[in-house]
């Protein structure tokens, strides 16, 4: 039934053809840095980032541990200029450190970081810095 819903909501999104290989990728690998980054370079235009988005969106739901989806969502998402970046960088750092995947929270701190910068929270962006330090050891 999931699986019908989202195809039905897959085929009414805007430019789906663009995606539709880096949907095909994760299909063969869900865990796949590559196959999630595929959405972030297809999103050559503003229009194609909030498709990619979208798309980053229900690939979650089929695929509900990978990290790597969940950090490029925020990286789409940190394009779009979303208010709630951090969030969504909040969200991909938890599924990295439950994994484990050191290097992937790392990154993942790193831009959580800079989200935190960018909004003018200062102190909680170098608690950041310092736990990404900690995690890179």
């Amino acid at each position: 039934m999931l699986v019908l819903a989202i195809s039905l909501v897959v085929s009414g999104l805007p430019q789906s053809a663009p995606f539709d290989r880096c949907s095909a990728a994760l299909r063969a690998d869900s865990l796949s840095r590559a196959a999630a980054e595929c959405f972030q370079k297809a999103a050559t235009t503003p229009e194609r980032l909030r498709g990619a988005a979208q798309r980053l969106e229900l690939e979650q739901l089929r695929h509900p541990t990978s990290p790597w989806i969940a950090f490029y969502l925020a990286e789409v998402q940190a394009l779009l200029r979303a208010p709630d970046t951090s969030t969504y960088y909040r969200f991909a750092l938890a599924k990295f450190i439950a994994r484990p995947d050191a290097a992937g929270e790392v990154e993942a701190r790193i831009a959580l970081g800079t989200a935190l910068l960018t909004s003018g929270r200062r102190d909680e962006a170098w608690r950041e810095a310092s736990a990404a330090r900690d995690a890179a050891r």
